[in-house]
């Protein structure tokens, strides 16, 4: 299957060379085609950047959505945000 996505970030504050960056990364929506992303960059204990990414599921031939396979579904549950 092949993936499209869009991406929205916002940055909070500078994150600084030579220190390192943990990213969480968590699962805010399962849509019919889509899987909408939750990711948060922190350095220092302090939160850096905040993004939303919404990826596609499209036929590899059409290159129209379709349904995302159960198996991933039953994949990327355990990260869902409730």
């Amino acid at each position: 299957h092949v993936r499209s996505r869009r991406q929205r970030q916002m940055c909070i504050r500078d994150s600084h060379w030579g220190s390192m960056v943990t990213v969480d990364t968590a699962i805010e929506k399962i849509g019919n085609s889509s899987i909408c992303f939750c990711q948060e960059l922190w350095q220092n204990g302090q939160p850096c950047v905040q993004a939303r990414t919404t990826v596609v599921t499209l036929d590899g031939e059409t290159r129209k959505p379709i349904r995302v396979p159960d198996a991933e579904r039953t994949l990327l549950l355990p990260y869902l945000i409730e």
